[in-house]
Order: structure tokens, then C-alpha cells, then sequence
């Protein structure tokens, strides 16, 4: 098994990064969250720091 971590950073409502997790939970591959850190110090922007990771039997590049 191949397994590669990615950290994504987002900026935005709470709304705009759930519909974003949301939609990530629904593609096609399997990406399964590893830990994620939320920030508000700029309300009401939210700064996340999502941690996410992906197991294949091939190699495989996540675009994000």
C-alpha cells in the first residue's frame, strides 16, 4: 500500500470550509482526515489546517 499525506490550508466561513469537507468526503477517492487545527482570529475568517492522507495500491497525486 501506498499511503501519502497532504496538508492543506484553507481561509474562509465556517459555511465555505464545511461545504468544502463536504464535498471532499464525497469524491470518488478515499481520503481519510489525519488531524485538523481551526484558528479565529480574524472572525469571522477561519484559518483550518487540514490534514488529510490516501491509500492506493498505485501511486496516486491528489491535486488540490
Amino acid at each position: 500500500f501506498n499511503d501519502e499525506l497532504h496538508r492543506i490550508p484553507l481561509v474562509g466561513s465556517y459555511f465555505d470550509l464545511l461545504r468544502y469537507l463536504s464535498a471532499l468526503e464525497a469524491q470518488p477517492i478515499r481520503m481519510f482526515w489525519k488531524d485538523v487545527e481551526i484558528a479565529t482570529a480574524d472572525y469571522p475568517r477561519i484559518t483550518m489546517k487540514l490534514t488529510v492522507y490516501t491509500l492506493s495500491l498505485e501511486r496516486s497525486w491528489v491535486v488540490v
